[in-house]
């Protein structure tokens, strides 16, 4: 709403003045400065709820990530202003507005979910080594890692007991893009963690603890940003038979609510009160022609 806002900047302006009705209501130079300003510091929370909200491709292992680097943006931002030789009032307010924003998200977001470091090693663009590049994955990469390590062993043994792993159905690709427009000027790069591609040395990180297929796993290179994580794991299904069953289980879980709640809504277009004498598979089966048709499109 700020974005369209500043857009038609020029409008508005024109409006308030040659309406009568409305002269009590012009923005003034400095209120269209810090609507710029809030916009700027907005935009990527804007981005980041879209990118989590999406149903096509991988989401979980995008969170503990983008959450952090979020963090680290207004973190930035607040010391920007704070070091500001002469700081006005509309500057505290500022650092203030960022401060709650920091506190919001640090209330609702727990950077030590085990899920979320689950999937993120289980994302074969970024597995262990992303622990070690960044400050906030080095100090949850031990607990991280063991964990995933326990995770591991109950697969293993299961996957003993039933001499097979099922292969994991094909899946649609990634579509994760956003569109480009100068709006987004100076906004996080949520994908810069990424390999392209390049060796990573976390297997030493798991000395003492199983080793094997995952350790294999973690001493290659990572792939490259651009690889899909379902076609990657479809790919490598055979050499990975255990951790391929754990990506199957842990990457299909949706990091929001958004795409059930999308469901939920086209389900309500396909049975109307006119429909109402569907089986319990007529509405999956026309659900899923939807999607595949979109897919087709």
């Amino acid at each position: 709403m700020i974005g369209f806002g500043l857009k038609v900047r020029p409008g508005i302006n024109i409006l308030c003045v040659s309406v009568t009705e409305l002269n009590d209501f012009q923005i003034t130079e400095t209120e269209w400065q810090i609507l710029e300003k809030i916009h700027k510091f907005l935009i990527n929370f804007k981005l980041l709820s879209t990118k989590l909200g999406g149903e096509k491709y991988v989401t979980l292992p995008l969170v503990i990530v983008s959450f952090n680097l979020l963090l680290d943006k207004i973190e930035s931002m607040v010391k920007q202003l704070d070091e500001k030789p002469n700081r006005t009032e509309v500057d505290e307010r500022l650092i203030l507005g960022f401060q709650a924003a920091r506190d919001k998200m640090l209330k609702h977001y727990k950077k030590s979910n085990w899920i979320y470091c689950t999937t993120l090693i289980l994302d074969p663009r970024h597995k262990a080594q992303t622990f070690d590049i960044t400050l906030w994955g080095q100090q949850i990469k031990t607990e991280s890692l063991h964990k995933f390590n326990e995770l591991y062993k109950e697969y293993k043994s299961l996957h003993v007991q039933q001499h097979s792993v099922s292969k994991s159905p094909e899946l649609p690709r990634n579509e994760n893009k956003v569109c480009e427009d100068e709006e987004y000027e100076d906004v996080i790069d949520f994908e810069k963690l990424y390999a392209c591609p390049s060796t990573s040395s976390s297997g030493s990180c798991l000395q003492g603890l199983v080793t094997d297929e995952l350790e294999e796993y973690l001493s290659k290179p990572r792939a490259a940003s651009s690889d899909d994580i379902l076609e990657w794991w479809r790919t490598h299904e055979t050499e990975y038979p255990i951790l391929s069953k754990m990506a199957r289980d842990f990457l299909s879980i949706s990091a929001t609510s958004v795409p059930a709640e999308r469901l939920f809504s086209k389900a309500s277009l396909v049975i109307r009160k006119h429909r109402n004498r569907l089986s319990d598979e007529s509405p999956r089966w026309l659900l899923c022609i939807y999607s595949w048709s979109k897919e087709l499109i």
